[in-house]
């Protein structure tokens, strides 16, 4: 966690005097600077004798003193007024010939969490809070606030997401408002005093979540079931709906039998949370989907052993296979069909070899590829010729079905044990009854007609060449619904998000900690509902915001109207 996740400066001319102590040597003056990572003291006067070092420290205040424990500090002689304290204008002091002291924490930390409790005690501190969004990310709240009290985070985070919301790439709390397909309303006006987008965000890859026929079974369902499914898989949580849809899935990836979760994140928990126990391995690719790496953390509290290797790198899976594989009992190596950020495809024509090889068995997400590509749309196992060969298969319906739900297709054995081991199948009600009836008939549309997968892969590819066009970094053999535009600048991404928006193109911005700082960038879906005018309207505004941030030199074509 980075330690200026709390912070002061001085904002008026009550500031506090102190003094510190540094070994047996005490100096008065102002804070003009505190952190749990370091704190920096003003003093009047050219002070000569503190050199570089290691010391000692304490503050005292009028009411208490506060050990800061063995610090590095640091001297600075200031010729400027320009810091954050009081200026000459104010109080007629001069600035000239001071000396600033930084002392800087060794460890994690300064034990100055009380210290600060004091600086905000009564309402009245001269000195300001500083938690700006653009300084801190969420990444900074995963670690040590600093404080004895657990709620403290959410405190810390309250204050930096009241500055984040007034960002146009805050995406939490964006409600759509009544409307189908790919055109959708928003509770955000645009300047022109519309609501509508063109939605390049959705998870409904075919359309089907708006298709006549499919809201026709959810509808049917729900007037002979009800409205929920009233129970878990061990209660009265199944029905005939959930029966059907578990036979459709197991045909469908030629495997004997299937299991229902009631989300894609609850399938990943369930089966590796089960499956991977004292004395296993797992070797995961290491960018794989947060539902997974939360799986990751239920599997090595059982025991097991969880090793990354590169981003679909088949040397390093092999590399750990080689180094771990005989000092453990069973192994398990868990990838992905697509990745859902960058839109890669597994590496799976070199992986399934190798596991082969080394006895160990494979897991695979399909919640992006399936739907996608391979001939029928069964994903990256289907285009590589290796389903046979992949022991578990675990999806969702969100993106083939644009509906909730997930799945587990594996041996007649494996989804055995899972129905009676795995906790979040077992302890949590079960996906509706109309659910279960709208992914049947999307499945069932799906499978016998292909229009709906040949038209996305059409719209893929030609969406793809537009962006090579503007010279954006993306593989003229992409093949994923997620098209990537990296930007690299958290100030321009937000720049260029209003003007998406403002023109009714509505993509998914993604910020640190979901990718690092220099990878964020917007995700473009594109889907089967689309039309080629839809994706020339979002690649001409696109064209807009890239050159308004610099990204782009000149400016071909004109925008029209969404």
């Amino acid at each position: 966690m980075k330690q200026r996740l709390k912070r002061f400066l001085p904002k008026s001319k009550k500031a506090i005097i102190f003094q510190i102590t540094l070994n047996d040597q005490t100096y008065g003056g102002v804070v003009v600077d505190i952190s749990l990572a370091s704190a920096s003291f003003l003093f009047k006067g050219v002070v000569k004798d503190i050199e570089d070092h290691v010391a000692e420290a304490q503050i005292t205040t009028q009411n208490e003193t506060f050990s800061l424990g063995k610090v590095m500090v640091v001297r600075h002689e200031v010729q400027s007024a320009s810091l954050h304290i009081v200026s000459e204008e104010e109080d007629g002091t001069d600035r000239s010939g001071f000396t600033l002291i930084v002392v800087k924490a060794l460890k994690d930390h300064i034990p100055l969490e009380h210290l600060m409790k004091y600086l905000e005690s009564d309402g009245q501190s001269p000195y300001e809070f500083e938690l700006a969004h653009g300084k801190f990310t969420l990444a900074d709240f995963y670690g040590y606030s600093g404080s004895d009290d657990i709620l403290e985070k959410t405190r810390l985070l309250a204050r930096m997401q009241s500055e984040w919301k007034q960002k146009h790439s805050y995406q939490y709390e964006r409600y759509r408002l009544p409307s189908l397909g790919k055109r959708v309303r928003l509770d955000r006006l645009r300047p022109d005093g519309r609501d509508d987008y063109i939605a390049f965000g959705s998870n409904d890859y075919l359309g089907f979540a708006s298709h006549p026929e499919v809201i026709k079974a959810a509808q049917s369902a729900l007037a002979v079931y009800g409205m929920g499914s009233t129970g878990s898989p061990v209660s009265t949580g199944l029905s005939q709906e959930h029966r059907m849809l578990n036979e459709m899935l197991a045909r469908m990836f030629h495997k004997p039998s299937s299991l229902l979760f009631n989300s894609g994140y609850a399938a990943n928990l369930g089966i590796l949370g089960a499956l991977c126990r004292e004395k296993d391995l797992v070797l995961y690719d290491r960018i794989v989907h947060a539902s997974i790496q939360d799986a990751l953390v239920f599997a090595s509290a059982n025991g097991a052993t969880c090793l990354p290797f590169r981003h679909n790198d088949a040397d390093s899976l092999e590399s750990l296979l080689l180094e771990h594989r005989d000092h453990h009992r069973g192994c398990l190596v868990v990838t992905e069909g697509i990745f859902s950020m960058d839109g890669h495809i597994a590496n799976l024509e070199k992986m399934v070899p190798l596991v082969k090889k080394h006895h160990a068995r494979l897991f695979l997400d399909v919640a992006h590829d399936f739907g996608v590509i391979g001939e029928n749309g069964l994903g990256a196992a289907e285009m590589y010729g290796v389903l046979k060969d992949v022991d578990i298969i675990m999806g969702t319906f969100s993106k083939i079905a644009g509906a909730i739900g997930g799945f587990v297709v594996s041996s007649e054995e494996v989804v055995e044990y899972l129905r009676v081991m795995s906790r979040p199948h077992i302890f949590t009600v079960s996906i509706p009854p109309s659910t279960a009836a709208a992914v049947n008939k999307a499945l069932s549309l799906f499978w016998e007609d292909k229009s709906y997968l040949l038209k996305l892969k059409q719209n893929i590819r030609y969406f793809v060449r537009g962006l090579r066009s503007l010279g954006l970094p993306i593989d003229a053999d992409h093949q994923s619904t997620i098209c990537p535009v990296i930007i690299g600048d958290e100030a321009k991404l937000d720049i260029m998000t209003k003007i998406l928006y403002d023109h009714g193109v509505s993509p998914t911005p993604v910020v640190y900690p979901v990718v690092s700082r220099d990878r964020c960038r917007f995700r473009f879906t594109v889907t089967a509902l689309h039309d080629q005018s839809d994706l020339d309207y979002a690649l001409v505004v696109l064209r807009m915001a890239l050159l308004e941030v610099g990204l782009i030199k000149s400016l071909k074509g004109t925008s029209q109207s969404a």
